[in-house]
């Protein structure tokens, strides 16, 4: 039997919101109802994160970032690291030897970061 994977939420302003508070949040977080997403949709423009990230996870470079660019992007980044908790930890850095080598763009990411 496949595991569950058991989401903790929060009321914020009149609304319930998933709280993504473990790394393993993010692993199922394509098993997540997008009945229960905050939002389905943002523009990739005038929100407080760097713009340039968000044309990044714009895939279809519509403007807009959509819940399956949210999924791709969460894929790719805990595909390249070995602890995904440390997504959530906002740290300022991250050691080299937290670098996922096991796959071709692991070892390409450590060995560039490793030359910088």
């Amino acid at each position: 039997m496949e595991k569950k994977h058991v989401w903790q939420f929060s009321r914020v302003g009149g609304v319930n919101r998933v709280n993504l508070e473990k790394g393993s949040d993010l692993l199922y977080l394509d098993t997540l109802d997008q009945k229960l997403w905050a939002a389905l949709s943002c523009p990739v423009n005038g929100l407080e994160l760097d713009t340039s990230t968000l044309q990044l996870i714009d895939s279809d470079n519509d403007g807009k970032i959509r819940v399956p660019e949210v999924l791709t992007a969460v894929k790719w980044i805990v595909s390249l690291i070995k602890n995904p908790d440390h997504l959530i930890e906002r740290r300022n850095s991250l050691p080299l030897q937290d670098i996922n080598q096991n796959s071709e763009e692991g070892k390409i990411l450590y060995t560039a970061a490793k030359q910088i």
